[in-house]
């Protein structure tokens, strides 16, 4: 099994970099499955494919797959639910979705 974190992005990043990053952490144990696992994104339900960075790293045993999507401040306050879903073949989908938190 695997498990799917979704962060909200920082708002210090935000105010500080004028950009949202996302983070979605997949991890599990067996590495060929996190390897293989595909990640995608949607904002509001429409499929994003850009500005998205992916690193693979062992940690005590761990699997840990991030996928990182970033998104300008302008677009970011526009955006009103991310989704992030971890594909594999054989594998019922892991969603996880993220309304997000308009502060300040």
């Amino acid at each position: 099994p695997i498990t799917v974190t979704l962060n909200q992005p920082s708002p210090k990043g935000i105010f500080s970099n004028n950009q949202a990053e996302l983070e979605c952490i997949i991890t599990g144990q067996d590495e060929t499955i996190v390897n293989e696992i595909k990640v995608t994104w949607q904002i509001d339900g429409q499929d994003v494919t850009d500005n998205i960075t992916e690193t693979t790293k062992s940690v005590d045993g761990q699997r840990i797959k991030t996928s990182t999507m970033t998104r300008s401040r302008t677009e970011w306050q526009r955006v009103n639910k991310v989704r992030c879903s971890a594909i594999r073949d054989d594998m019922t989908p892991v969603i996880q979705d993220l309304t997000v938190h308009k502060g300040g």
